[in-house]
């Protein structure tokens, strides 16, 4: 029959290999959080940029002008209510 200690030393050495597996787990469970997030906040900077395209766009309709008409300019025309 074996020996108590050497089983418990046993025990120990398996339940450290374990410990390592876990922590090495933990990390790659980290860095595949810190990707997510860095693409969320990539998609929310391209979303950002969107929105102020379609202002930008927007306020262009609102201030475009018809051609002059008999020298004078005629007020401007919002080509598209703004929201």
């Amino acid at each position: 029959m074996a020996r108590p200690q050497r089983v418990m030393a046993k025990v120990a050495q398996a339940a450290v290999l374990a410990l390592r597996a876990m922590a090495a787990l933990v990390v790659q469970l980290h860095r595949a959080l810190m990707v997510v997030l860095a693409e969320v906040d990539a998609v929310a900077a391209l979303q950002e940029v969107r929105r102020e395209l379609l202002v930008t766009r927007e306020a262009r309709a609102v201030t475009t002008t018809l051609p002059l008409v008999a020298g004078r300019a005629l007020p401007a025309v919002p080509l598209r209510v703004a929201r």
